[in-house]
């Protein structure tokens, strides 16, 4: 366990996921309900990005996720390779509309594990994580037949402050 951060290390165990239960969720532009956006300020185009959508409700966000079939933590997965260039877009459908949690992981090295010290996430919103994990209540989204695009912002470890978009560094 990393000394610093241990609450970001306990993350990265809660974030493994198995290719053999890694699902596709893209949409259309004609899905009804769904999370579309652009996912920005990547360290490098190197690896996966997992965009995962939870249920609004702390028993099931982030909570010891074995990705089993039977008990499914995520409500959807989206696995992305990003583009050697231009925008990283992203349409995520959603099981209906509503209020969801949103989290987008960087999976760098191709582990499908989080690595705290290689890896970076995104929030909705103008949340830096710092040094704590993140909280449902700062990854709370609405999905409707209207709802905007998003825009999620990468943050990636900045040594002891934690981490933050690579713009402030």
């Amino acid at each position: 366990m990393h000394p610093i951060f241990p609450g970001l290390t306990a993350l990265a165990s809660l974030l493994a996921a198995p290719a053999a239960l890694a699902q596709s969720d893209g949409c259309s532009p004609t899905t009804a309900y769904a999370v579309r956006g652009e996912i920005v300020g990547l360290k490098d185009r190197t690896g996966r990005l997992l965009v995962e959508l939870f249920a609004p409700t702390d028993d099931g966000f982030l909570k010891g996720d074995t990705r089993s079939q039977e008990h499914p933590t995520a409500l959807r997965r989206l696995w992305i390779a990003p583009p050697a260039s231009g925008p990283v877009t992203l349409c995520l459908a959603a099981p209906a509309a509503g209020r969801y949690a949103l989290l987008v992981t960087h999976d760098r090295d191709g582990t499908q594990k989080f690595s705290v010290g290689k890896d970076g996430l995104a929030l909705p919103g103008n949340t830096h994580l710092g040094r704590h994990r993140p909280q449902l209540m700062e990854t709370l989204i609405s999905v409707d037949a209207n709802s905007r695009p998003l825009t999620l912002r990468m943050q990636y470890l900045k040594g002891l402050a934690g981490f933050a978009p690579a713009s402030d560094q």
